[in-house]
């Protein structure tokens, strides 16, 4: 009976999808590296909206020496967020292959998807 347990290599459900049928350690893995995506994903975006937000801000600034310096500021604090959030992603990929870390090895930005709609 207990030989019989050992056998067992994998016990699936067919009614779950592929993501849910893997080991402990592989899901893990798996949302890690979906949590850094999506956390990088919206540092992008909030890089975007902090840069339309300053751009518009010059925009309707009117000459305002204030006005301007607050929009020149969020502009360049936007930028060097960005810097540092590729920054964060280069050190991150760097330590994954160079310690064969397989949860920063899978970090890859495959947008084909979000942009054609499929």
């Amino acid at each position: 009976m207990f030989n019989l347990l050992l056998a067992v290599e994998d016990i699936t459900n067919q009614a779950l999808p592929e993501m849910y049928n893997t080991q402990g350690a592989d899901l893990l893995s798996d949302f890690l590296a979906n949590m850094i995506e999506i956390v990088f994903i919206v540092a992008v975006i909030s890089f975007l909206f902090l840069v339309a937000w300053g751009a518009v801000q010059w925009i309707m600034s009117g000459g305002d020496k204030g006005a301007v310096q607050s929009a020149q500021s969020k502009i360049s604090n936007a930028v060097i967020g960005l810097i540092v959030l590729f920054a964060t992603y280069a050190i991150l990929t760097l330590t994954g292959h160079f310690f064969n870390i397989e949860i920063l090895e899978s970090l890859e930005f495959d947008l084909t998807d979000l942009i054609l709609g499929n």
